[in-house]
């Protein structure tokens, strides 16, 4: 199929022989014209043409898109509206919207409405969007909409495929010089999953180019899913620093200081949307070489037909499943083979297919969920009645007002220095990750040198004020914790904060850090503090075994796995457990920390609905893991027995005596 776009300029009715010639030479199964200029009310005769039908508009007074459709193409047409030029077009299910959009006002409609019209006319899946909008995406100001534009493109995964300008002209400059103004009015963007080559003509007259769209109705191109991505590539240190020292903004609190760090990373990391093939996993340049011959002769082949060259690709295409398969291998291996068990442990569920996000997901084994909007709701729904669910029964949660207002009234704080900021932007983890401010960690990190002042400053007014409303939201990736990652059930919610929040907490964590922690969160968990891991857990448990059965007695072994353990955490119990055993102002800001905190769900660019949390500590937190440490101290005391030790949520608990009544009666006189 065919489809052509061009801009006349002057209206149809003088440009009707060029109009002609140019369907003459590309024979054109629809054909949108902007600028066409034509009432309604007039004889339609004169711009009929052999084997097209025109189609425009009527309820305009001036109809300034124009469409001929081959008679030999069954289409449907779509509904019109009165707020803005555009036609729309239905073929082999794919929409194909023609649209024009002048910068003036016309019948009532201001020009950015017409363009909000066009937009959400065109937000439909299958979608092919094709015209003069008089907006380019290059350019963000007011006047060319570029920014809302591109907003839309990323929410719907649109793509466009026109490359280059668009439009040509000379103008004369205030000064009498000539100069040659060009931009890229002429847009095609689509959604769907065709293979669209795009070509540009000109000679006519006017100053935009014909756009010739040539696709493929049948196969569609094998893809795997569409994703909002950011190329992090540029997004280093020496950049981020040249930023702030070019391009220096005045900040005088927070908000600006966001508002600033999301400005540079979207300069220097772009927001796209990327179709992943599955051959993309593994990428580096002798893949990308081989993928880029094997295309080219692909294109040759469909020029000219020449059936070697399709012998050559499917040579190339093997070739690059044999390189793919070497490069998993080697990579498999290396990670495998490396000292950090982390990234040991991450290869084997990478081999099990453990951290694959599924493509859909299954409810009570029945319902299938495909779309990603739905998607997202459901796991929001499921985390938050998983929690009732287990909290059913419990007692409410007492009223903690009165301790913090006491602790508040009492404290004594210690303002931070540019020294902890410094450090604790040194242990900041390089991520890419961001919460809901849209601001990547790399960013904060990376910019303390230059903004270490400020950091300080916002910092020690949140340690007298609390923490802003905005880092008590938590952007929740729902992340696969089995096999079968397409149930529900099988996922874990994982917190993506604020960027400023988590350096924050950083700061408040080489506080704790300090204190002994030993004698205040206890000695018996072994996850989250320094020289302790698994091996020193086993070491433990394994010892006083081996003693108690040196001494010639019964010894039994309890193993205790708490459900949504962090979820869990009641922020009265954790303030009234650690009162007088931190400082004041530590304890309060924790404290205000852990309430009145909420969560939404986010799936490749879809969000749920926001809800509010009274229990449990945001897994991702910075300062999640010492809170849980500090709320579990007491549970050796709890638990009647020889040994209790935990790792994170798993506990063990080592009971003896002297018959094997006693090791089960034991364990049962628990508080």
């Amino acid at each position: 199929m065919i489809l052509l776009s061009w801009n006349c300029q002057g209206g149809l009715r003088c440009k009707i022989d060029e109009v002609k010639l140019i369907i003459k030479k590309y024979l054109p199964h629809i054909f949108f014209i902007n600028e066409s200029e034509i009432n309604p009310q007039e004889d339609l005769g004169y711009f009929a043409i052999d084997n097209y039908k025109l189609i425009i508009n009527e309820k305009h007074k001036t109809c300034r898109i124009a469409c001929y459709v081959n008679n030999k193409i069954d289409f449907k047409l779509l509904n019109f509206t009165d707020k803005a030029d555009i036609i729309g077009l239905e073929v082999d299910n794919i929409k194909f919207y023609g649209a024009y959009r002048g910068f003036t006002d016309k019948e009532g409609t201001s020009a950015s409405s017409q363009l909000d019209e066009i937009l959400s006319i065109s937000s439909e899946p299958n979608t092919i969007l094709i015209g003069d909008l008089n907006t380019d995406p290059r350019r963000d100001n007011n006047k060319w909409n570029g920014k809302k534009l591109k907003d839309w493109m990323i929410k719907e995964g649109m793509i466009q495929l026109v490359k280059g300008d668009t439009r040509r002209r000379v103008v004369s400059k205030s000064n009498g010089d000539m100069k040659l103004e060009q931009s890229k009015l002429d847009l095609i963007l689509t959604n769907t999953d065709k293979d669209i080559c795009i070509s540009k003509n000109t000679g006519y007259r006017s100053d935009h180019f014909v756009i010739i769209a040539g696709m493929d109705c049948g196969k569609p191109i094998k893809m795997t899913r569409k994703s909002i991505i950011r190329d992090y590539t540029k997004l280093t240190q020496h950049n981020i620093n040249r930023h702030i020292i070019t391009k220096p903004k005045i900040i005088n609190n927070l908000d600006d200081l966001t508002t600033y760090h999301r400005e540079i990373a979207d300069k220097l990391a772009p927001e796209r949307v990327m179709r992943t093939r599955d051959e993309t996993q593994y990428i580096n340049p002798r893949i990308e070489k081989c993928k880029k011959r094997r295309d080219r002769l692909y294109r040759r082949y469909k020029k000219y037909g020449d059936p070697e060259d399709l012998i050559k690709v499917k040579e190339e295409s093997k070739n690059l499943r044999r390189i793919i398969r070497k490069e998993m291998k080697w990579i498999v291996q290396k990670k495998a083979t490396a000292d950090n068990p982390k990234a040991f442990w991450k290869v084997v569920k990478d081999v099990q297919g453990k951290t694959k996000a599924p493509d859909n997901i299954v409810i009570d084994g029945q319902t299938k969920l495909e779309n990603e909007r739905d998607i997202a709701c459901r796991f929001a729904y499921f985390f938050k009645e998983k929690i009732e669910k287990l909290t059913k029964n419990h007692q409410r949660l007492r009223d903690t007002t009165h301790i913090m207002d006491d602790l508040k009234s009492k404290r004594i704080i210690e303002p931070i220095t540019e020294t902890e900021v410094e450090e604790a932007s040194r242990k900041l983890k390089n991520k890419t990750s961001m919460g809901i401010d849209g601001v990547p960690t790399r960013v904060v990190k990376h910019a303390t040198k230059q903004q270490i002042k400020i950091y300080t400053k916002i910092f020690n007014e949140i340690l007298m004020q609390g923490m802003p409303e905005e880092w008590k939201t938590a952007r929740v990736i729902a992340i696969p914790k089995k096999k079968n990652n397409v149930n529900i059930e099988n996922h874990r919610p994982i917190s993506n904060l604020c960027a400023m929040e988590k350096l924050f907490e950083k700061c408040i964590l080489l506080r704790l850090e300090k204190l002994n922690m030993d004698s205040i969160a206890g000695k018996h968990q072994h996850a989250y503090r320094k020289s302790h891991s698994t091996q020193t857990c086993l070491i433990e448990l394994v010892n006083c075994i081996a003693e108690h059965l040196d001494e010639k007695k019964k010894v039994s072994l309890y193993t205790v796995d708490l459900s949504a353990a962090f979820d869990l955490l009641r922020v009265d119990t954790f303030l009234e457990d650690n009162y007088n055993k931190l400082p004041d102002y530590l304890l309060w800001t924790l404290g205000d920390f852990l309430q009145n905190r909420k969560f939404f769900v986010e799936r490749n660019g879809s969000k749920s609905e926001t809800f509010g949390l009274d229990l449990g500590c945001a897994q991702g937190s910075v300062l999640g893991p010492v809170i849980f440490n500090l709320y579990m101290k007491g549970l050796p005391e709890a638990v009647n027995s020889d040994l209790t030790v935990s790792y994170a949520d798993d506990t063990y608990v080592v009971v003896t005596g002297d018959d094997w009544a006693n090791c089960r009666t034991k364990p049962n006189e628990t508080e």
